[in-house]
This record gives structure tokens, sequence and C-alpha cells, in this order.
């Protein structure tokens, strides 16, 4: 659909880097000094996802100038999910203290991408750093009272995280939330309950 209808999450350089490959390269790395944040981070992300970590000392700047403004975690949160998605998980504390204790809705759905992105990381990495980011996760399935928060938590840590076990565990405490009882309309299920049933249904297919 996205080449159909010409579409990229990250715009022209998304589809700059979907089309041309390494050939983006040097547009990208050019774009990592770009005046507007948004197009630093897409230049990143895509640098990454053609192997190439060239933004990580930028995404790291801008992490620690965002972090630190009060009116900008989100724009903070967003360069951590690039973080992640390039296996550095420095912003993990971060990111679990605002999907928590986010005081906007932006601020605690884009930690929980976050999390979700870290949780992919391996297992031994993040039990001797001390993360643990499904503990976070699980937290939030519990406590998470705004609905469209919730849906969104749900949904990405549906598309993102690879370990059924650890998804499945997360929406078994999902579906049982006090602050979400009853099903959207038309449905016999709640929401919670429907990916539960799906991520059982898949636990022994290979990750997308």
């Amino acid at each position: 659909m996205n080449v159909t209808f010409d579409y990229h999450f990250h715009g022209d350089l998304g589809l700059l880097t979907q089309r041309g490959g390494a050939e983006a390269i040097p547009v990208l790395k050019k774009a990592l000094l770009d005046a507007n944040p948004k197009v630093r981070w897409a230049a990143a992300d895509m640098l990454g996802t053609l192997n190439d970590g060239s933004g990580l000392e930028q995404m790291g700047q801008d992490f620690k100038t965002f972090s630190s403004d009060q009116e900008h975690l989100e724009h903070a949160l967003e360069v951590t999910r690039v973080l992640a998605e390039m296996s550095d998980i420095s912003g993990y504390e971060f990111a679990a203290d605002l999907a928590t204790n986010g005081s906007s809705h932006g601020q605690r759905w884009r930690a929980a991408v976050v999390l979700a992105q870290i949780a992919n990381t391996d297992k031994n990495t993040l039990q001797t750093m001390g993360r643990n980011p499904v503990a976070v996760l699980k937290i939030m399935a519990d406590q998470e009272k705004h609905e469209g928060v919730f849906f969104v938590f749900i949904d990405q840590v549906h598309k993102i995280l690879i370990d059924r076990s650890d998804m499945i565990e997360i929406f078994a405490i999902a579906k049982e939330s006090k602050h979400h009882p009853t099903p959207p309309p038309g449905s016999r299920y709640r929401m919670a309950e429907t990916f539960h049933s799906v991520a059982v249904r898949d636990k022994d297919k290979t990750w997308r």
C-alpha cells in the first residue's frame, strides 16, 4: 500500500530510502544536520534501517537537549525510540518513568513504544544492565486509565514485541484491567481480550 499510495511514515526521506537503498545514505547524512528535529530523527531512523549508525551521535545530542526541557519530552521520546531501534537503550530509565508517570497522553504512549522496542534487546544484555522493560509494560497494562493511550499501548506491543511469551503475559494483565471493563461498541470482547487471544493463537509462529 505504501508503494501504491506513494507514502512513507518518514515522508520524502523514507521514500528515498525505500526506493534507493544505500544510495540514499549521503542525503540522509546531510539531513542529520537539518534545523527541524523531526527531519533529523527521520534521517537517523532511515540510516539505521540501512545498517548505518551515523545518526547515533546526533540522536544522543538531541536526547540530552529535549529530555532536559519539560516542553519537549515527547520529542525526547521520539529520539529515544530511534536510538532503541539502533540497539542503543540508554533512554530506558527516561521511558520507564514516563510510561507510568507521564503527564500527557502523548508521553505515555510514546514511552510504551520505546519500551516495546527496548524489550526486543537480548535478554541477557537487559538483565546485565538491570533493565526490565517488560515489567514496566505490565505495570502500564494494569494501571493505564485513558482509553486512547491504552489502545495504542496494546496495539504497539502487539506490533513491536517479538517475544510471544512476554506479549501474552502483558495482555493477560491488560485484559483484566479494572479501568477498561467493557467491550467496544459492537464487540463481545474487550479489546485486550482480543489481542490476548491472537497472541496465544500465534505463540508458535515466527514473529512477522
